[in-house]
Parts: C-alpha cells; sequence; structure tokens
C-alpha cells in the first residue's frame, strides 16, 4: 500500500470527514467549513450484498481529483461519486476483481460524496484520493476472505488516522493477546503457522527451502535437524528478546510473538544477524538460495551501512511483521526496545508492502496465528492501513538509542 506522505497532509490545516451513514442510507452529515487533506483514504468492508455507506468531504481547493477504488478478490463493488446534496453525479466506477480509477473535476468548497454498494459478494474495500494521481497507484486488491477476520475486529479504528490510528490499532491487537514462552512459540510456529495447508511442507523466510517437518512426531525437532531457526524479524537485540511484560490481560513478551517468527534456513539467519533490512549496492557479502523463482537473499552493503535484502517474494511479509511489531510494542514498552534498526529500514519497508502485496500464504498465516496466539497483524488484514497512518515515529520516550543494549 503505498505511502501517504506527511508533507502532503501537512498543506492544509483541515482534516478528512469519515461519517459514514448506516447501511442502505444515501445522505450522511458534513460539518460545513471543513476541507479534506490532499490525500487520504475512505475504508470499509460489507457483510451483506446491497449494503452501501456514503462517505462525505468538502473540497479545499479547486482542481481535478484522483480517485482508486479496490475491494476484496471476487466482490463486485460499485463508487458513485456525486456533487453537494443533489444527485448531480460525477464520475462511476465498478470493481470486481480489480481496481478502478476515476478522475474529476472538484470546486472548492463544494461538498463531494463516494457513495459505494456492494453488489455481489463482500469483504473490504478502500478508496484513496488525491489531487496528484500517481499518489494511489500502488493501491492493490484485497485478498479473498476466508472468514478469519471477525466482524467489527476493526471498528474502534474508522474514520482514524496518524497517531490517533496507531493507538486504535494497538489497543485491538493487544486485547486479546495469548502469549507463549519461547519454546511452546516455537512449537505453534513449526506445527501450524507456518504450514497451514496441513501438508508437512515448510518452506523457509530467506532461502526458499522447502523440508518436512512431520508435525505428527516433534516438529520442534525436525525442524533443527533440517538446519532451521526461528528467526525474528524484529530482532531481539533491538526488543524482541523480551520473554515477558507485565501490562496486558495476560503477561507475555515479543520473544514468542508469532506475527514475528518465522522458519529461516539457519546459515541465512546467522548471516542476517540483527542487520536492518534493506536493498543492496554492488556485489554481495553472502547469498542465499535460489528459491523456485530464482531468487536470492543477501548481505552486503546499501552504501552505507551493512543491510540484509530478503529475497522478493517475502519483502513485503517481512515489512507488515515489522510494522506489527511496531504498532504492538512500541506504545507499550519503549523503553524496552531500539528503534534503531526501523528508523533505517523504514521507508524501503513502506516500499516493500506496495510492492509486494498480501498473497494467499500469508493470509493463512494470519489466521493460524489469530487462532492460536489472539490477535492478528492488521496490515495483512487491511493493507491501506499503511497510508492512512502515514509516518511511524521515529523516537520513543526512553527508547534505547542503538541494538545491543
Amino acid at each position: 500500500m503505498r505511502h501517504v506522505h506527511t508533507r502532503a497532509l501537512a498543506l492544509v490545516s483541515s482534516v478528512l470527514i469519515l461519517a459514514a451513514a448506516a447501511a442502505c442510507s444515501d445522505e450522511d452529515p458534513v460539518a460545513p467549513g471543513i476541507g479534506f487533506a490532499e490525500s487520504g483514504t475512505l475504508t470499509g468492508t460489507f457483510t451483506d450484498t446491497g449494503t452501501r455507506v456514503s462517505n462525505g468531504v468538502i473540497a479545499n481547493r479547486s482542481g481535478q481529483l484522483s480517485a482508486r477504488m479496490c475491494n476484496t478478490q471476487g466482490a463486485n463493488f460499485d463508487v458513485l461519486v456525486t456533487s453537494g446534496r443533489s444527485t448531480d453525479t460525477v464520475a462511476t466506477g465498478t470493481s470486481t476483481e480489480a481496481c478502478e480509477t476515476l478522475q474529476f473535476d472538484v470546486v472548492e468548497g463544494r461538498t463531494y460524496r463516494f457513495r459505494v454498494k456492494s453488489v455481489s459478494g463482500a469483504g473490504a474495500w478502500v478508496i484513496c484520493y488525491a489531487y496528484d494521481a500517481a499518489t494511489c497507484q500502488g493501491l492493490a486488491t484485497f485478498p479473498a476472505d476466508t472468514g478469519g477476520v471477525p466482524q467489527g475486529y476493526y471498528l474502534a479504528t474508522e474514520g482514524k488516522s496518524g497517531a490517533e490510528l496507531l493507538a486504535a490499532l494497538h489497543a485491538v491487537i493487544r486485547t486479546g493477546h495469548n502469549g507463549f514462552q519461547y519454546d511452546s512459540a516455537r512449537g505453534f510456529l513449526y506445527q501450524d503457522v507456518e504450514d497451514p495447508n496441513d501438508d508437512n511442507l515448510i518452506e523457509d523466510l530467506y532461502a526458499g527451502r522447502v523440508i518436512t517437518v512431520d508435525r505428527r512426531a516433534n516438529s520442534t525437532t525436525d525442524a533443527t535437524d533440517a538446519n532451521l531457526n526461528a528467526e525474528h524479524a524484529w530482532p531481539q537485540s533491538c526488543g524482541a528478546g523480551l520473554d515477558r511484560i507485565s501490562s496486558g490481560v495476560r503477561s507475555t513478551g515479543p520473544r514468542g510473538d508469532l506475527h514475528i517468527i518465522y522458519a529461516a534456513d539457519a546459515p541465512a539467519n546467522n548471516s542476517r544477524s540483527n542487520f536492518p533490512f534493506g536493498l543492496i549496492s554492488g556485489n554481495p557479502e553472502s547469498s542465499y538460495g535460489p528459491d523456485s523463482a530464482g531468487n536470492f537473499s543477501r548481505r552486503g552493503s546499501n552504501g552505507t551501512t551493512t543491510v540484509f535484502e530478503p529475497r522478493a517474494e517475502k519483502r513485503g511479509d517481512i515489512a507488515r511483521a515489522l510494522f506489527y511489531f511496531y504498532v504492538r510494542y512500541v506504545p507499550e514498552i519503549p523503553a524496552q526496545l531500539s528503534l534503531e534498526n526501523f528508523n533505517i529500514e523504514e521507508a524501503t519497508l513502506l516500499q516493500w508492502a506496495q510492492q509486494d502485496p498480501v498473497d494467499a500464504f500469508e493470509w493463512a498465516r494470519n489466521n493460524e496465528v489469530y487462532a492460536v496466539q489472539g490477535n492478528r497483524n492488521p496490515f495483512v488484514d487491511r493493507p491501506a492501513l499503511l497510508a492512512r497512518i502515514g509516518d511511524f515515529p521515529n523516537t520513543a520516550a526512553g527508547a534505547h538509542a542503538i541494538c545491543d543494549f
């Protein structure tokens, strides 16, 4: 999902209105005199065919607006843009298994409504709008909803953006989080999370090796014999090594959080060490693979520092895992972690999240983690949330300046 830069959002002091009307209502209240930002997103979820919502915004300047709508694969959602409180239609679009781009002229001070209707199917939808058409081009369809997201799970995040959205997401994924000690987490990792298809086959994160791990025997031993490690995408030396935190419904810690742990080829995992993720320039110091698509994970320099570059198929997965870690733990235990790596990685991670969208395996993996751990990765379920957050603060009160603290 494309990152909406805070510079663009700061160009106006007005705020986005997300006054969604109740299902089957055509009208929604819009406070007079409030405009929308230079760019932003509208999101929602339909559960029944025939339902619709109407989101109102007021143009803060005249010009051409570009809007791109995407929705859950296999669903058919229509969008209608009207001007004022009349039925004057300025643009229409239909999104089935693709995304629909609309462009239309707006007049400063005039109200416009994005009226979204479910024609068939159900699932999530997102509309990105901007005066600059390029801003929304990275918007992608959602994977088919397998029913893993409980109805209303993200209700508390609707209409929020920036820091307010970060706080709401933290509350959502903290609630119901049943953590594990590290040894127990490794068992679930190899038995369930990395094998959602129940075929006893696990593909490691970095090299793309496919390994048979017999879940009917001792999967942890099998994984060790196959030279697999349990890799923490957020390094333990940067804060993911904490076993327990004292707050929350249940004392838990990031070391056993299955959303950030992956089965990884041991030599590749050792090479990654605790280096930040990034794209290398020049020749790699080491490489691991190839995977079935011919791609490698590599360690090398990005021109200024040593980074680890994962294979292309897993870059978005890693990005969404790190954004999950930030939202889950930075607001709660800032003094017990470091943002050193994350601040180096953030811009690249946002690009990777867009370039490598959620696939069926990542969606199924998220459901497996939810089944045993009780919380979800919101950036797998709702990729558009990244654009609505805009920027992840690069400081946290009391946080360590470096890793290896």
